[in-house]
């Protein structure tokens, strides 16, 4: 009885521990398979960000230079920032919001899926592969959930939608499918290689990728992040982190210093301040170029956040390192991330303005010193070596900081932060610091009424008096067309009758959505056009009535303009000098189409010469064609419920176009465009026409 006795219990013990491991397996089976909260996402994606595997057998990774400075524009000074930049986009979000709680995002099972297919890292094309996989993707994941939360997307303001290209493609978003269903369109394949070919991206030394946001209200296409990858087995942490550690007088303290240090310790720290200065210089060059206030060195290990304000010849540096600032007890940990931190930074970055002319035309210097490929081949092993430095201190938040995404922690977080405090404990509070849109705003609007002060000083007569009358009109726009960050990007543009009356000197016209703001007296044609060239002289600051739209044909640069005397608000499309004849040719083909304006092709306005050159990327713009606004272009809304109109419209538009004797000789996806309002296509750059 006894052994029966055991030998049941024995058996009851196998049959419990068995339920217990099928509940486990459940259990387990459940976890990995449903959808994770926001905090298990940004923890699942910093296993995959920090799971990087670095080729370092020289057989098998690239060994070229990690950059070249020479001949690129260089910011007067590099100053690393201490404040917590991020922490003010995550302070808007709500704590309980969907976004927060909901399980919507990738399952545990996907994570592994993809870690097991991350490619090692042997150069900077596979460093873009991996860093697309395991940061990009994700990022853009969170920004597309977001914006389905009406609490974040307007807490965030998310009117748009986020995509990374490379340098070769920007502008270039051709459609196979519209192609086959309009035939007589001669959508040609090679209108895509023909596009790069021409595109004014390409020049020395673009940027490896780019964040570009589209945004919803006019489709507007702009780079708003640009990203350097270096190779790890080519920049380690360690040179990143001693390179950046202070504040660097670019030609004082390094391109025209050729002393080395003595000791030890500043010898090395030395190498790396060189070499880290001619990467910020790299990357800083084309953002300058392109008019980018945002960008990002990435290694894989490391990220240098590269910020660009009002004065461009100051770039404000961060280092994050997220294997070294993340910390399991820190609860304010998820920040650490390398998805969140980037999520932080192009959120911020899709809300900052573009840069005015007045901006893109600082005085900037360029790096004349030659070739940095024999500084780096000399550079001492110790700089080199991915050891970690133990001068680095990884960041930390203070406790009072509020976060959507804070998390319980085994013992008490550091209440130390990195940035400096004295001011805080100065204040005997723990008031977060003004954030920056705050103060940016603040400048904005202080900037707005400087010059509707100048404005009133001004001459009451002319142009004076004109700016004079177009400042107040310009004041008293509704919040929807004067918001103190992007008002002339939020306006909305006149319709084709309400310039086609400009044109002929006729009454306003009652439907235009700017109709309240136009005088009732409408200018003539060539007094509207003197109005326009002197604004786009005197106008350039950050609250100029112009920005760029980051529309790139063969030729041509596209910008929104709004007159700020009446209100009239159009397109632009700007050329060099050299391209000015081509121009005035597509103004002749224009005005022979004079009766199809408004219909199929937009409304012409005439030609202005800009008395002030405008600068897109590396062009130098010197005349602008100005025209009615025709749409999205039709690439963009392949997606759209309306698409299967589009073959049709296409057909009775061309039969119109050849009626009138006209070819267009470029009739590519880009030169078309789609108004859902009027529900019209239309087709635009005529400069190939016959």
């Amino acid at each position: 009885e006894l052994e029966d006795l055991r030998r049941q219990l024995k058996e009851e013990r196998l049959r419990l521990e068995e339920e217990q491991r099928l509940r486990e397996n459940e259990q387990r089976l459940q976890t990995e398979t449903r959808r994770t909260t926001l905090a298990e996402f940004l923890e699942l994606c910093h296993n995959l960000s920090t799971s990087i595997s670095v080729v370092t057998d020289a057989s098998s990774s690239t060994r070229g230079d990690v950059t070249d400075p020479t001949e690129r524009l260089c910011p007067r000074t590099i100053v690393p920032s201490s404040d917590d930049w991020h922490l003010e986009t995550w302070a808007r979000i709500p704590d309980e919001c969907s976004f927060i709680t909901a399980l919507q995002f990738p399952t545990r099972q996907v994570f592994e899926h993809v870690k097991e297919h991350l490619p090692r890292v042997s150069s900077e094309p596979s460093l873009q592969r991996f860093h697309s996989q395991a940061v990009d993707d994700m990022v853009k994941d969170m920004i597309a959930r977001a914006a389905e939360d009406a609490e974040v997307r307007d807490a965030l303001q998310l009117q748009y939608t986020v995509d990374m290209q490379d340098h070769s493609n920007i502008g270039d978003e051709g459609n196979a499918q519209l192609s086959a269903n309009m035939q007589n369109l001669r959508l040609a394949q090679n209108e895509k290689r023909r596009a790069r070919d021409q595109s004014p991206f390409r020049h020395k030394g673009t940027p490896d990728q780019y964040y570009i946001a589209t945004y919803d209200d006019d489709k507007s296409r702009r780079a708003i992040v640009a990203i350097e990858a270096k190779a790890p087995h080519k920049l380690s942490h360690r040179t990143v982190f001693r390179g950046l550690e202070k504040s660097i007088d670019v030609f004082k303290d390094v391109v025209n210093n050729t002393e080395e240090p003595e000791e030890e310790d500043g010898y090395d720290r030395w190498w790396c301040r060189r070499l880290m200065t001619a990467v910020v210089v790299q990357l800083y060059s084309q953002m300058v170029h392109k008019r980018i206030r945002r960008g990002c060195v990435i290694t894989g290990d490391a990220y240098v956040y590269v910020r660009l304000d009002d004065d461009p010849s100051v770039a404000k540096v961060q280092v994050h390192i997220p294997r070294l600032d993340y910390d399991q007890n820190d609860p304010f940990r998820l920040h650490h991330t390398a998805v969140a931190r980037m999520f932080a930074f192009v959120v911020d970055a899709a809300s900052q303005p573009p840069p005015s002319q007045s901006w893109s035309t600082s005085t900037l210097s360029p790096w004349k010193e030659g070739s940095v490929g024999d500084i780096i081949r000399q550079m001492p092993d110790s700089v080199k070596s991915n050891t970690n430095d133990s001068t680095y201190r990884p960041a930390r938040i203070a406790k009072f900081v509020r976060s959507p995404i804070k998390t319980r922690s085994c013992k008490p977080a550091e209440s130390t932060a990195r940035a400096d405090t004295q001011s805080s404990e100065s204040d005997g509070d723990h008031d977060v610091p003004e954030s920056p849109s705050v103060m940016r705003r603040r400048r904005q609007k202080q900037s707005s009424q400087q010059k509707r002060e100048r404005g009133r000083a001004g001459s009451t007569s002319g142009y004076g008096a004109a700016s004079s009358a177009g400042q107040r009109r310009h004041d008293s726009l509704e919040p929807g067309l004067q918001d103190e960050s992007n008002g002339i990007q939020k306006a909305p543009y006149c319709s084709h009758a309400c310039l086609k009356r400009l044109v002929a000197g006729t009454a306003v016209d009652p439907h235009c959505p700017n109709q309240s703001f136009h005088p009732s007296a409408v200018p003539t044609l060539q007094e509207f056009l003197n109005l326009v060239k002197h604004q786009l002289r005197t106008d350039t600051g950050p609250d100029a009535d112009c920005m760029e739209l980051s529309r790139s044909g063969a030729h041509g640069t596209l910008f929104k303009i709004r007159l700020s005397s009446h209100g009239y608000t159009f397109v632009a499309k700007a050329v060099r000098a050299r391209d000015s004849t081509t121009l005035s040719e597509e103004l002749a083909r224009y005005d022979d189409m004079r009766h199809l304006q408004g219909d199929i092709v937009p409304v012409s306005l005439g030609i202005v010469e800009l008395d002030l050159a405008y600068r897109s990327g590396t062009l130098v713009l010197s005349h602008a064609l100005l025209l009615s606004y025709g749409g999205a272009q039709l690439d963009a809304e392949m997606n759209a419920p309306h698409r299967h109109l589009f073959a049709a419209l296409g057909q009775a538009a061309l039969s119109k176009l050849h009626l009138c004797g006209v070819l267009h000789g470029d009739m590519g996806l880009r030169n078309i465009l789609f108004d859902p309002d009027t529900r019209k296509l239309m087709f635009i750059d005529f400069e190939r026409s016959k």
